[in-house]
């Protein structure tokens, strides 16, 4: 039929059917065929690119050169509030819109005419929603301009970005507010990090100490026993696990000499090679002196040491998971800490081994096994695994564990000391998904 004929059939206007039958045309709902100065229209054969834009996960609308929507998709549609009478063949300054946010998004789109390529903007609307909207010129098959505007959900990118954001700053805060000495040493010792009470307790100003190596500065190169500390040092620094718990002689910056029990772990880089050191320290200078004054007692200072080894790997942890075992998993020590993040009361747990209270069946076998290693002293000191709480939630545990020995080098306990990061872990994935999401969406549009 003709446009004439069709005009005459539906009693209205030849141009209003024009118009229509051009949105028609380009959303590809009808065919039409030229002769001589007469345009001929029939149903299309071919799948509506209307209906395939419909299967898309984003909000898709085509406007044409006079700014009228031609295809407008139903996500697009629900973001306005509107029917798809209500909007297509409608300009977009014309739509009633009562709500502000989406008139801000319609008069940005109204600013298009303008662009001569392609571009993207974001944009947040009043119900805390963020979206991308990419927009670019097209060419309809009657050769007139148009433009396609894509419509992005980055609302969960954001809030993950947030919680990450808000994570990042409760541990920093954590950090800095810790009643424990916390640096970081690139491979070479020279210090890249230290926390206010690190700084209080050497008496180094931040500016004063980042940038130069321990060694000269809150460390001696020997000991007052002799002991060589930048041999110790660049152990230390080397990554090894020798010295993940180590005590050793410091000295601030007044000249005062001191003690500290220090806890090393290796920073890794993304290729899986060591970048620094992490270290964690205690005072034990008035502990180390009273040791000192009952170096000869016999077995009540082999008691005393035995008490004091044990006591300091609990008390020395701070806000952490704090898990001491026999060597044959049994559980001896189970921290406030452990109570809180499992639900199960020590009691509960006292005397029993971890693989058949906490852990998931799945995992027991591995745990086992990494524990054998850890005692015959050829395993990893660093594990992550799942512990079950009590109401059933699984939570991931970030674990450093050492071995305590007997004057013979005998094992008589295992201490794990763990953070809970099933948070943070969640919110990372989160983020690198959306983040994904939106570089794939990228690459097939420049496609």
């Amino acid at each position: 039929m003709s446009i004439t004929e069709i005009a005459r059939e539906l009693g209205k206007n030849m141009h209003s059917v024009g118009r229509y039958l051009d949105i028609l045309q380009a959303t590809g709902q009808v065919e039409m065929r030229q002769y001589g100065m007469a345009k001929v229209f029939s149903p299309s054969q071919r799948l509506p690119l209307a209906a395939m834009i419909n299967f898309a996960g984003e909000g898709v609308m085509v406007l044409d050169a006079d700014l009228r929507a031609v295809m407008v998709n139903d996500y697009f549609l629900k973001i306005l509030g509107k029917d798809r009478d209500e909007v297509t063949g409608k300009n977009i300054h014309h739509l009633p819109i009562a709500a502000l946010d989406i008139q801000e998004l319609l008069e940005e789109l109204a600013r298009l005419p303008g662009e001569k390529t392609e571009g993207d903007f974001e944009i947040e609307l009043d119900d805390d929603r963020f979206f991308k909207v990419k927009y670019a010129p097209t060419v309809f098959e009657d050769g007139n301009q148009g433009f396609i505007v894509i419509l992005i959900d980055l609302t969960e990118c954001k809030r993950a970005e947030r919680a990450l954001q808000e994570s990042e700053k409760k541990y920093r805060e954590l950090v800095e507010n810790a009643g424990s000495i916390i640096l970081k040493m690139d491979r070479k010792g020279n210090i890249t990090f230290f926390n206010e009470y690190a700084q209080e307790y050497f008496g180094y100003r931040e500016e004063e100490i980042l940038g130069r190596n321990v060694i000269g500065t809150i460390v001696s190169p020997t000991e007052a026993s002799g002991r060589d500390l930048t041999a110790l040092m660049q152990e230390i620094c080397s990554g090894s696990d020798r010295f993940r718990l180590n005590e050793n002689e410091n000295i601030t910056r007044d000249g005062r000499r001191v003690w500290v029990r220090w806890s090393n772990r290796a920073i890794i880089g993304d290729d899986g090679t060591p970048t620094g050191i992490l270290s964690i320290g205690n005072d034990i200078t008035e502990r180390r002196t009273i040791d000192e004054q009952l170096t000869a007692r016999g077995e009540a200072e082999e008691a005393l040491r035995r008490e004091r080894d044990f006591s300091t790997a609990i008390l020395d942890t701070v806000d952490a998971l704090v898990l001491v075992m026999d060597t044959r998993g049994r559980i001896v020590r189970f921290n406030t800490a452990c109570e809180k993040a499992t639900g199960y009361a020590s009691a509960e747990v006292l005397g029993r081994t971890v693989w058949e209270t906490i852990l998931p069946g799945e995992e027991a076998a591995s745990v086992q096994s990494a524990f054998a290693d850890l005692l015959a002293d050829n395993g990893s000191r660093h594990a992550r695994n799942h512990w079950i709480t009590k109401d059933g939630a699984k939570r991931l545990i970030d674990w450093s564990n050492a071995v305590l020995r007997d004057r013979d080098g005998n094992a008589e306990y295992v201490i794990g000391t763990g953070l809970d990061i099933t948070e943070q872990e969640r919110a990372a994935e989160e983020l690198q998904e959306c983040r994904e999401k939106v570089r794939l969406m990228q690459e097939n549009e420049e496609a």
